[in-house]
């Protein structure tokens, strides 16, 4: 699982940063990362590396984020740490 998730809500968009995954077979470029919000994937929001953003869609208020990675495989690992932020 990613750990280290950390962010930052910035207008609509959380900035968020973490430390990636590891694969007994992808190297770390190509496992990607998932991002639930309240626990609901957003699935636009799929991104590959240790940075990037996620819109607030569809949520408002304080919220849960938290990463999945999934490899080539399509193997979905456990969930990262939990932030919460604030979403408009």
């Amino acid at each position: 699982a990613p750990t280290n998730l950390s962010g930052a809500e910035v207008d609509n968009e959380i900035h968020m940063t973490w430390t990636q995954s590891t694969d007994d077979t992808d190297p770390q470029s190509q496992i990607l990362y998932e991002f639930y919000l309240n626990g609901v994937m957003h699935p636009d929001d799929n991104l590959f590396g240790s940075s990037g953003l996620v819109y607030c869609r569809g949520a408002s208020g304080l919220t849960t984020v938290v990463a999945k990675a999934v490899d080539s495989s399509g193997n979905r690992s456990g969930p990262s740490n939990e932030i919460v932020v604030h979403c408009p």
